[in-house]
């Protein structure tokens, strides 16, 4: 698990009994629904290049690493690995394309976190979405008032009007792991 029962009861002011493993592992799951990933994983994808519509650059999927790039000719099942690229963002750039033939290029990238390397952000994430779920089966547990918490380097304070508005508050976050930024203080 990425949090711990303390951690919500420090950031709540809840007694950490509340926090049932079970709870915690629904509030990781769904937390990893609204990313898309969380625990950290190794995949590959595969793009298929066609000879009259050559590609330099290629969409990556958000938040990962590459590792090893591969391309195979449609005239070989060898796949011989690329170094002639370069990644911006979420976009890997290759600075020399195949040309004549259609081609396919395998990407193997890592992405999501492990417990000693999860941003506190996502962290930050996963206690929210968890406060959450214990509103919802325990209506009028979790006061969602005014709250200021410091978690790691980054500190929230948020008022909230109705338990519906955390919704907003989450999907902020969301935003904001996604799309980064520099600044680090979020006013909602």
């Amino acid at each position: 698990m990425f949090v711990t029962a303390s951690e919500l009861s420090q950031l709540s002011g809840l007694d950490a009994s509340y926090f049932t493993d079970e709870l915690i592992q629904y509030g990781e799951a769904k937390t990893k629904s609204l990313l898309g990933f969380l625990d950290e994983e190794t995949k590959t994808k595969s793009y298929l290049i066609l000879a009259d519509h050559p590609r330099k650059i290629l969409e990556l999927p958000v938040l990962c690493t590459v590792t090893k790039v591969e391309y195979r000719t449609s005239s070989t099942s060898e796949w011989t690995e690329s170094t002639s690229y370069r990644v911006i963002e979420d976009l890997l750039v290759f600075d020399t394309v195949i040309s004549g033939s259609d081609y396919e290029i395998r990407v193997t990238y890592t992405r999501g976190y492990t417990a000693d390397n999860i941003p506190d952000l996502v962290k930050l994430l996963i206690m929210l979405v968890t406060l959450q779920l214990l509103e919802t089966t325990k209506p009028g547990t979790v006061d969602f008032g005014v709250v200021s918490k410091k978690l790691g380097e980054f500190s929230v304070r948020y008022q909230i009007a109705e338990q519906d508005s955390i919704c907003g508050v989450i999907q902020n976050l969301v935003n904001l792991i996604f799309h980064g930024g520099d600044t680090w203080r979020v006013s909602i």
